[in-house]
């Protein structure tokens, strides 16, 4: 078929471009005035009171292009573009939808498009068709809801709103542990984390479609402790997996996501969230690693807490992206204070697309060996969000694949051919390959070479691993062939 000028895979391209020139900003411009001649588009979003609006979805030409951030801001940068009339829509759960048609600018002498939208609140008769909990009129409901357990060292705000309840600013220092209980639809597809769409016409959560954070129940350490044991015991292999989210991540994401991955590796035991204060912003990364190295003490002291008072007979911990560099430095110094341990404390160690230098993770996975039992790497060499930190921070990360890092005690993954969202830096949970390869790791403590993956040679004769491509779905059926 013929493609007529901008076709949606040059789309797909030029806004992953446009992203990851984005978090360029970082280097020098997130304080600043930015110059009008660098962006297309920047929106500036407030409801009717004059109050920002985190988190509202930019849509151009009936594509997400991303968000706002906690400011309201959003940016394009400047990028080929196809000229002529777009049509812009501004979409927030609970408010009204705003539509524009626009113009930005094609000459690169031009200024680009600044725009103010305010958004108004839906009336109170169109927010009581929706319920967060539960159906109306005594149906069924269509959802399976997951118990998570969480600690946090963010700031907690006291809001009855589940939203809400966990800032994106630090605690005053102090741990607060927790339960959330998150709800899955039953026609959940693995991989997903369903979410409300504009395009479906879906204007709040609905637990029958979506995965929701239905509730957050903080509790007093002890009690904590007692819940999750008990959970633990009730288990068929004792287990307790603990997940760190990444860069960018609010709390409310990071237990639907953390709920979401417990169950496609249909883990019985207790699924624990540690989220640290990330800003949830785009444009804060460089306050997202500075956060991330203040973190690292908190989580040491909880995994050193949860080792003691947990009955639990294996300890997992997988983190993503950003979280790995809280979580080496916790294990790093807990080596160093147990290297007397006479077995591991953790059983298997997953860390996914680890935003960490390649020669800093060496260093640091040799100390850590002695308290591990396993420890995994996936790596991508299509993870466009860890090329470009690779291209800021001056020195490959572990894990962007394009030179893969394999160093004794680690079973490295090459995650290249998975396919995954635009940047290519989620596939630990939206990929089935990964989910089911996961799976085999802390369900059947399967090795590399008894799980499907292809066997590799370095050049330095260590052993690698490699996910094979995966096979087409189905278009009619949705199976795998």
């Amino acid at each position: 078929m013929k493609e007529e000028g901008w076709s949606k895979r040059a789309f797909v391209g030029v806004i992953v471009s446009i992203t990851l020139s984005a978090l360029c900003l970082q280097t020098g411009w997130a304080q600043k005035e930015i110059p009008p001649n660098s962006y297309l588009l920047k929106l500036v979003v407030t409801d009717t009171s004059g109050k920002s609006v985190a988190d509202a979805d930019v849509i151009l030409d009936e594509a997400t292009v991303g968000i706002t951030d906690e400011t309201g801001l959003f940016i394009l940068l400047r990028k080929p573009f196809p000229s002529g009339a777009h049509k812009l829509v501004v979409s927030r759960l609970g408010f009204v939808s705003e539509r524009k048609s626009i113009e930005l600018p094609s000459d690169a002498t031009k200024p680009g498009l600044s725009l103010e939208i305010q958004l108004k609140e839906e009336s109170p008769s169109v927010k009581q068709k929706y319920t967060v909990r539960g159906t109306s009129g005594g149906e069924k409901p269509n959802y399976q809801v997951v118990q998570i357990f969480y600690a946090t060292d963010r700031k907690d705000t006291g809001t009855k709103d589940v939203e809400l309840r966990y800032a994106n600013e630090r605690s005053a220092g102090e741990l607060e542990r927790g339960t959330c209980e998150v709800s899955i639809p039953r026609d959940h597809r693995m991989g997903e984390v369903e979410s409300p769409s504009l395009m479906r016409l879906e204007f709040r959560p609905d637990p029958n479609k979506h995965i929701v954070l239905q509730s957050i129940d903080a509790l007093p350490t002890d009690t904590f402790y007692q819940k999750l044991n008990s959970k633990v015991e009730r288990s068929s292999q004792r287990e307790v997996m603990v997940f760190i989210h990444g860069y960018n991540v609010g709390f409310e994401k990071a237990a639907r996501n953390t709920a979401q991955l417990a169950y496609d590796l249909g883990f019985d035991g207790a699924p624990i969230l540690y989220s640290w204060p990330s800003r949830n912003r785009m444009l804060a990364y460089t306050e997202d690693e500075d956060t991330i190295q203040w973190t690292a003490f908190h989580l040491r002291a909880f995994l050193e807490e949860l080792a003691a008072r947990t009955h639990a007979a294996k300890i997992h911990v997988i983190a993503h992206s950003l979280g790995n560099r809280a979580l080496l430095s916790a294990l790093q110094v807990m080596a160093a204070e147990h290297h007397d341990a006479k077995k591991p404390i953790f059983d298997q160690v997953i860390l996914a697309a680890p935003d960490i230098g390649a020669d800093t993770f060496q260093l640091m996975a040799k100390e850590i060996e002695p308290i591990t039992r396993r420890i995994t790497l996936y790596a991508s060499a299509n993870d466009n969000a860890l090329l470009l930190s690779q291209i800021m921070h001056g020195a490959m990360r572990a894990g962007e694949g394009k030179y893969l890092l394999i160093t004794p005690g680690v079973d490295t993954v090459d995650a290249s051919a998975v396919k995954t969202e635009f940047l290519g830096h989620l596939y630990y949970g939206t990929s089935d390959s990964i989910i089911s390869d996961i799976r085999q790791i802390l369900l059947k403590e399967a090795p590399p070479g008894k799980r499907h993956l292809l066997p590799a040679m370095w050049l330095n004769k260590l052993p690698y691993w490699i996910v094979p491509t995966p096979k087409p779905r189905n278009s009619e059926a949705g199976e795998l062939n």
